[in-house]
């Protein structure tokens, strides 16, 4: 329990001093640009190549998977994003949605509203998040999560802050505080499977085992991810 509570109060100020950094830097934004704040390299990749690198405050570049060594932080226009060391993600903008796209590792994210629709894409899938319901304790109110990938599957959670009315095929799922969504991959006819290959939004086929878990609860197999907001 000691181990969890540390865990996840050390996430919760990783989303913290990102928001910090960035109002105290206040940076001056227009539309959907985005920032970011390596807090020790970022690697773009194209085709499986190494295209550049960022060591620094820079533009966030779009549409282009980007490699962290080391965390590093984002601000985006209403979303703020920490990524861990070694994790692997991209951020693309339309007229009426956000993506956010996870390959591996975990992105934290914070948000106090949402003006439009968001997208959380892994390599299982993705699901849509069409409602932020933050807790009406204070009057600058923040939501925090996460979106994780690792070997054994993907997962969206919740850690404190309100909750995600989120959209996927299986119906759409309040996710609350303290609980998470773990993401199966179900082929036509079969079970729900293994991770899929890495593939764009919207070519994953059919989502199952989107169900509402317990932070610290079994996943939807025994063989399911640990929650990185959980004991590990």
């Amino acid at each position: 329990m000691k181990k969890h509570l540390f865990t996840q109060a050390v996430k919760v100020c990783l989303v913290s001093l990102a928001l910090i950094a960035f109002t105290v830097n206040g940076f001056g934004m227009e539309g959907n640009a985005g920032r970011i704040i390596p807090m020790g390299k970022v690697y773009m990749i194209k085709d499986g190549q190494t295209i550049g690198s960022y060591s620094s405050e820079a533009p966030l570049p779009e549409n282009i998977l980007l490699k962290t060594e080391g965390d590093c932080a984002v601000k985006l226009t209403d979303l703020y994003l920490v990524a861990v060391d070694k994790s692997q993600f991209a951020i693309s903008n339309a007229d009426t949605s956000r993506e956010l796209r996870v390959k591996e590792g975990t992105v934290y994210f914070a948000l106090s509203k949402l003006p439009q629709a968001l997208v959380f894409t892994t390599p299982e899938g993705f699901v849509t998040v069409q409602q932020v319901i933050l807790n009406a304790s204070t009057e600058k109110s923040t939501l925090k999560g996460y979106v994780s990938v690792s070997k054994k599957g993907s997962e969206i959670g919740v850690i404190e802050g309100g909750s995600l009315l989120i959209s996927t095929a299986d119906g759409d799922k309040l996710v609350t505080a303290g609980n998470r969504i773990y993401l199966a991959q179900v082929v036509p006819g079969g079970a729900a499977g293994g991770a899929a290959g890495g593939a764009g939004a919207g070519t994953f086929g059919i989502l199952g085992a989107t169900a509402v878990f317990p932070l610290l609860g079994p996943a939807v197999t025994d063989e399911g991810p640990g929650s990185p907001a959980a004991p590990q």
